[in-house]
């Protein structure tokens, strides 16, 4: 068995954790690691999103990775055009 620790939260939100995890047939640690999985890999697609907003914003930068992506595009030997 893992390692575990105690983590503080209010009552409400024990409850809340307790409630879903139940609903969901897991323990509540269980549920906090799914969670924390979850906002870990959601902000990791919103600092993506905001890379390639600040690419868009620079028309030099972007067409340089249109590209940069065409060329890759060119290699893939799936036989589809590039539009």
């Amino acid at each position: 068995m893992a390692a575990t620790v105690t983590i503080r939260v209010t009552p409400e939100t024990r409850d809340l954790l307790n409630r879903i995890s139940a609903q969901r047939g897991m323990s509540a640690g269980e549920l906090v690691e799914e969670l924390a999985t979850q906002a870990e890999d959601l902000a990791l697609l919103e600092s993506a999103q905001q890379h390639y907003e600040s690419l868009r914003n620079d028309p030099e930068a972007w067409a340089e990775y249109r590209c940069e992506v065409a060329a890759w595009d060119g290699t893939s030997g799936d036989g589809l055009s590039p539009e």
